[in-house]
Formats: structure tokens, sequence, C-alpha cells
């Protein structure tokens, strides 16, 4: 064992890790924060391309908006009678089209989400162009 003038062990300071100040720290925390948010949105990225683009055009989109029509159409009568007379969705159907619709009405829009549109006469295939008009 070495000893300095100043009566320390050499080894001994060689061996005590480096200290980070806290400001030092929290940049450490940061970056590593914000590469995982970049991992993240790649691996969404990478899901939501694997999603194939609907055709507008298609026999299912047109499925899937005569299904909205017809919910649509549901709700413009039920709401009149249900606010003036008070009739319930129960005296008018079983209760489980009140939790269907809801679930109808999420799984049309996400579908809507990746289904191409027109823009100035061209069809927009793109999932980036798709989403960035919904978002």
């Amino acid at each position: 064992m070495l000893l300095t003038a100043s009566g320390t062990n050499n080894n001994a300071l060689h061996q005590i890790p480096s200290l980070k100040t806290r400001g030092e720290q929290h940049e450490g925390g940061k970056s590593q924060v914000l590469s995982l948010q970049k991992q993240i949105k790649f691996q969404l990225l990478k899901i939501i391309k694997s999603i194939p683009v609907i055709d507008p055009m298609s026999k299912f989109s047109f499925f899937v908006d005569i299904v909205m029509l017809i919910n649509c159409l549901f709700y413009f009568i039920y709401i009149p009678l249900h606010l003036t007379f008070e009739i319930t969705i129960h005296n008018l159907l079983n209760g489980s089209y009140c939790i269907i619709m809801p679930i109808i009405y999420i799984i049309v829009n996400i579908i809507k989400i990746f289904t191409s549109f027109h823009d100035k006469g061209n069809i927009i295939r793109k999932t980036e162009l798709i989403l960035h008009r919904y978002f």
C-alpha cells in the first residue's frame, strides 16, 4: 500500500467511480426516455404499415357504410322519442343493443382510419397520409 504525501491511498482513489452531478444524471435519463420513445414509435409505425389499406370503392367499405347508415338512422329516430316521451331503448329492443352499437361505432371508426381516400382526383393509399388526415 502506497501512501502519498497527503496520506491517502492512490489505488483507493482510482477505484472510486466517478460521481455524476444531478444535471448529468437528468440528461442521461432524458436520453433514455427519448430513445425508448423512438423505439416505441418505430414499432408502432411498423405495426401500422403492416395493416392493409382498404379501397373506398370495395364491397367491404360499402357494407361498413350501410351499417353506419342504419345505426345513424336508428339514433335519428330514437333520440327524439327518448327525449320527448322518455322511451328507453329497452322498450324498443333488447338491452344488448346499448352495448353493441358503441362497439360498432368504434370498430367502424378504426376501419375508416385505414381506408384510402380521394384527394383532388387521386386515390391516396399511403398509411402515413391517411393517418395524417385523421390526426
